[in-house]
């Protein structure tokens, strides 16, 4: 059996605002190098979070910054990376309502990335 993981970044790229302007409105410093246009979060807690843990996280994560990120999408781009392995056999990716609506406030991109090994 392999072992599955996965792993969400969110993603930030703004005109106007600098990545430490990002962080201040957040209160969350980036992951990414000082050198990079983009502020990045890692949102999972654990690599070895399920999927739907680590979708869990991204939604707690969306739901508590919601109208700080509000403001900044008006001037950025957001998205959400989604990085995973699949269970053996056959997975999926369940996105609950709640999810959705919080995406689709902040203009929000996803993308997916599965890993097969």
């Amino acid at each position: 059996m392999s072992t599955t993981w996965s792993k969400a970044t969110l993603r930030i790229h703004s005109r106007t605002a600098t990545p430490q302007a990002i962080a201040n409105d957040l209160g969350r410093a980036s992951s990414a190098p000082a050198s990079s246009p983009f502020w990045l979060l890692d949102l999972e807690e654990s690599a070895e979070d399920s999927l739907d843990e680590t979708l869990q996280a991204v939604q707690r994560f969306l739901e508590e910054k919601l109208e700080s990120l509000r403001g900044i999408s008006e001037e950025a781009e957001i998205g959400v990376m989604l990085a995973w392995t699949p269970r053996s056999g056959q997975d999926g990716i369940q996105f609950n309502e709640r999810l959705i609506f919080l995406l689709s406030q902040l203009g929000a991109y996803v993308t997916l990335d599965t890993y097969l090994g």
